[in-house]
């Protein structure tokens, strides 16, 4: 193969490349909600996109944990310690720091006050920009389901 050749095969290969990322960013859509009718939407593909978020400042501010259509089992999701992540010392726990959550229509997200399902509960069926006080920075385990599912085990 000359070296003509190899140049123009390289540029056809870089250039699919290209595309193909260009999709992806066009997919990868990132929207923060400001008002009750609105998620933070993520869409990896057709058949992986988000149903729920939670973050750590009102408003929907600061660090957001996102959760996918396929973590549902049987309709429901559950962290029961919202401590993932605290050893590494990173900003990952979300222990007693969720302040605002959304979710997508069809979903419902509760609120847990102590690790495992456990203590006080308050369950949001809409977008809140604000948990409000009884729940500012005081879940410590979370449950996403869809709505008409019920509990599984």
């Amino acid at each position: 193969m000359s070296d003509r050749n190899i140049v123009y095969v390289v540029s056809i290969v870089f250039a699919l490349a290209l595309a193909v990322g260009l999709l992806f960013l066009h997919e990868l859509e990132t929207i923060r909600p400001e008002t009750q009718a609105t998620i933070v939407k993520t869409t990896i593909n057709e058949s992986v996109y988000e149903v729920a978020v939670f973050c750590k400042d009102v408003n929907f501010g600061r660090v957001c944990h996102e959760v996918f259509n396929k973590q549902l089992v049987g309709g429901v999701y559950g962290i029961p310690d919202l401590d993932f992540g605290a050893s590494s010392g990173s900003d990952a726990s979300f222990d007693n720091s969720i302040s605002s959550l959304g979710m997508m229509p069809g979903y419902e997200v509760t609120l847990y006050r102590d690790k495992y399902f456990e203590g006080a509960s308050k369950t949001f069926t809409a977008n809140a920009s604000y948990v409000g006080d009884d729940f500012d920075d005081r879940a410590s385990s979370v449950r996403v389901m869809r709505i008409g599912m019920g509990e599984t085990n």
